[in-house]
């Protein structure tokens, strides 16, 4: 809503243009002949007119054609305009005109740009103060964006926000407004509900005048429509614009997310946004209203996403995380730790479009109460990237997504899993595992080539930890690890980002070095490698590290020592990180 209106009088010689303004600035009267014309950066038009001048239609017309021309030739939009017969005062003592809506109308008909007319006098203060008002009204609240005045009908891009609010206010999507959702709504946009003979006369209006607008659990799609294309008819603009904009739609019907993300500031580099308790809340509620049962489908996706213009985030649909994808992976549904895991790397990966979708999806409050700024160590999505050759890096986070068979079994470590669809597309595993406290945290994966420094360097701020995969039974990729490893744990070293080096056997049954395995010396490059028989040996390790690295808390307690594979190598990849680098530096 504009917080000032550029308002312009123009009109005919004589016509009382300046008196108006005049008198409505120091309630005298003033006899001004110059007329200042700024038509093209106006927001509203006074077209003022001489009461008693025998022309007047002629006149009207004139000017209206004028403004048109005007706004056209600087392609400007057509700018609302209020005729202002001035100078009712000569007409003596009956100042009244019975014929003006006669006289008016054939110009309303032709011009729909002109909103009302009013009669007035400057030299009597009469209805001088509601000139104004109805020029400031015709900008805060215009009628061409909601209303086609020439098939007396809601525009489309009106009918479409008022479907979408009409489908966030009704919280158990059975299409109907029940009393308790239609109270809610009237109380989140006019700070009031309805008493309960209120609510009876808005039934009652509806009941008698439109067919299937009402059932007996209450309002109808089509009854909200009427309602308010019943408004914009009577004058009530106001009532339909408060609806709009309370669900934040600005003066052309967009919903005005580009603003949320400009006033939250960016993180620092060692903190990122997260979910807050209201966040994490609000989507588990979203969860819940769409899942039949089983978690969500495709469908139910189409359904949540209906009332956000853009559909899916572009973060999901860009290869990276895409539900599509994971839903196949997944028995074709996402389950809420999977829906928790998406928006969790959404808000640490991008907060703009969580802030966006927060308010794309109903949130009701301040959408930046849904965020919180936390250290990024201790953020609840954690990005892991993966380093090795394809054959490594593919069974490493397969194993993570559960797709061999070994023990223990992966089945529900990940909710939700993606594949990467190009060369771009990287994240390939997204999952979630309870921490120490049991606070769920999430985890996601992406794979990179040894050779793939640059990449890796643009994405080392943001991760939590880097594994650098090595196959123990060929001796090229103990040789690439040894030549990439020393330039990444430089890399790791500067951001201080956790490290792990982990000896590989990409033929084994459990994808990890077998017993009896030699792990070779590679300290002189800084590098420090670790063999483990089975996961069962890294968690006994990752425990042992545990409890002389109180810093990192990401290791369960040894009764979850039964937890997946892929979280044990995550948490013993932490942990064993800090254990060298002390071990180095001592």
């Amino acid at each position: 809503m504009k917080d000032q209106v550029r308002i312009v009088l123009i009109g005919d010689d004589g016509a009382g243009k300046t008196s108006l303004i005049a008198t409505l600035l120091a309630d005298s009267f003033q006899e001004v002949h110059k007329m200042d014309q700024q038509l093209r950066t106006a927001d509203v038009v006074c077209l003022c007119y001489a009461a008693d001048s025998e022309n007047v239609a002629e006149r009207i017309t004139h000017w209206l054609r004028h403004i048109r021309h005007t706004r056209q030739e600087c392609r400007a939009p057509q700018v609302p305009v209020i005729l202002v017969g001035n100078k009712i005062d000569l007409r003596g003592e009956d100042l009244t005109n019975p014929k003006l809506q006669e006289d008016m109308e054939p110009i309303m008909e032709e011009f729909k740009e002109v909103e009302t007319c009013i009669e007035c006098s400057a030299k009597s203060f009469l209805n001088v103060h509601e000139v104004f008002y109805f020029a400031q009204r015709a900008v805060l609240y215009p009628t061409a964006v909601l209303y086609d005045a020439g098939s007396r009908s809601l525009r489309e891009e009106c009918v479409a926000a008022l479907k979408r609010i009409f489908k966030l206010c009704d919280k158990d999507r059975d299409g109907i407004l029940s009393d308790d959702e239609l109270n809610a709504f009237q109380a989140r946009c006019f700070g009031a509900s309805l008493d309960p003979a209120e609510l009876q006369g808005v039934k009652d209006v509806v009941r008698g005048n439109v067919e299937n607008g009402l059932t007996e659990k209450g309002l109808t799609l089509t009854g909200f429509l009427f309602l308010h294309h019943l408004f914009i008819q009577k004058g009530r603009l106001e009532t339909t614009w408060t609806v709009l904009r309370q669900f934040g739609y600005d003066d052309n019907l967009r919903v005005d997310v580009a603003s949320l993300c400009h006033s939250l500031p960016a993180p620092p580099p060692s903190h990122v946004y997260e979910l807050s308790q209201a966040g994490v809340a609000f989507f588990s509620s979203l969860h819940r209203a769409f899942d039949k049962g089983a978690g969500l489908a495709l469908d139910d996706l189409d359904d949540l996403f209906s009332t956000a213009a853009p559909g899916l985030p572009a973060l999901w649909t860009s290869g990276e995380l895409d539900p599509a994808t994971a839903t196949q992976l997944n028995a074709a549904h996402i389950s809420l730790r999977g829906w928790l895991a998406l928006w969790s790397y959404t808000t640490v990966h991008d907060h703009k479009t969580t802030l966006e979708y927060l308010a794309w999806l109903g949130f009701e409050s301040d959408p930046q109460l849904a965020l919180a700024l936390k250290p990024r160590r201790e953020a609840s999505a954690l990005l892991c990237l993966v380093v090795g050759s394809p054959a490594l890096t593919d069974a490493f986070l397969g194993d993570f997504l559960g797709k061999r068979d070994h023990e223990p079994s992966h089945a529900t470590s990940t909710s939700i899993t993606t594949t990467t669809r190009s060369p771009s597309s990287r994240l390939v595993a997204l999952g979630s595992l309870p921490d120490i406290s049991g606070t769920e945290k999430y985890v996601a994966m992406r794979k990179y080539g040894l050779e793939e420094t640059e990449a890796l360097r643009t994405r080392l701020h943001e991760a939590s930890l880097v594994i650098v995969l090595y196959d123990s039974s060929d001796s090229r990729s103990l040789s690439n690890t040894a030549h990439a490893g020393a330039e990444l744990n430089s890399l790791c070293r500067n951001r201080d980002t956790p490290i792990l080096h982990l000896a590989l056997h990409h033929t084994a049954t459990l994808m990890l070095q077998q017993d009896g395995a030699t792990v070779p010396d590679l300290s002189e490059n800084g590098i420090h490698l670790e063999a483990f028989a089975s996961y069962s040996t890294l968690l006994i390790k990752a425990h042992q590290l545990a409890r002389r690295e109180q810093e990192w808390q990401w290791l369960p307690t040894w009764p979850q020592a039964a937890l997946l594979g892929a979280v044990a190598v995550l948490v013993g990849g932490i942990l064993l990180y800090r254990h060298f680098k002390g071990s180095k530096q001592a």
